[in-house]
């Protein structure tokens, strides 16, 4: 009996510490959207910047480019640009940035065992067009789509946390639930519960 109670007691000890170390907090939708831009920034800039240093920047005014304006920037003199906002005669390039797409999209929920976290796969897309003009002759250097995604794992349950609702570019269609997850699932933790929580009170007594 004892050796009974023990492995209950371990079970339901087991059960709330695995619950306690999913409980990790993760990036807002938000977050994931300004490290994907700084990535494509840092490579605009590694790959086509190397030789200017005085960049004016030039930006679409629509709602999504505009909320990325003062990022991009951030980003530009982060890699050690210069950079103006409405001034030419003092940079060396023009670079216009324009935000093509941004989304975010929820997959399938999951679990990765059984009675685990529900989870589901989180992808966050941002594409933008940047063209980049020499001010010295007005020569266009360089015109092309850029397109960067990253694909992660994430709570179910943290998927309203997660959402920037204030901006348009995070709104997201929540996952549904299959049957499984919806009802059987937290009728089988119910019921293993009170099984549980009877056989120690009965071994108990």
């Amino acid at each position: 009996m004892n050796l009974t109670r023990r492995n209950i007691l371990f079970f339901l000890f087991y059960v709330s510490f695995c619950s306690a170390a999913e409980n990790k907090p993760f990036a807002s939708n938000r977050e994931v959207f300004f490290i994907v831009s700084d990535s494509m920034i840092n490579k605009i800039a590694a790959q086509q910047l190397q030789q200017y240093s005085l960049i004016t920047i030039k930006t679409n005014n629509d709602t999504f480019t505009n909320y990325f304006r003062q990022h991009f920037i951030k980003s530009l003199i982060s890699n050690n640009k210069t950079v103006f906002e409405n001034s030419e005669t003092a940079s060396e390039a023009t670079l216009e940035l324009s935000v093509q797409e941004s989304s975010v999209f929820f997959g399938d929920v999951f679990t990765e065992s059984f009675l685990g976290k529900k989870k589901v796969e989180r992808s966050i897309r941002l594409s933008l067009i940047a063209t980049l003009t020499s001010l010295s002759n007005g020569k266009i250097l360089f015109s092309k789509q850029i397109s960067e995604s990253v694909v992660d794992t994430v709570n179910y349950a943290d998927i309203e946390k997660m959402n920037n609702a204030s901006l348009p570019m995070t709104n997201f269609q929540r996952p549904e639930l299959s049957f499984f997850d919806s009802f059987l699932e937290p009728a089988i933790v119910i019921f293993s519960t009170g099984v549980a929580v009877y056989l120690f009170f009965t071994i108990r007594s």
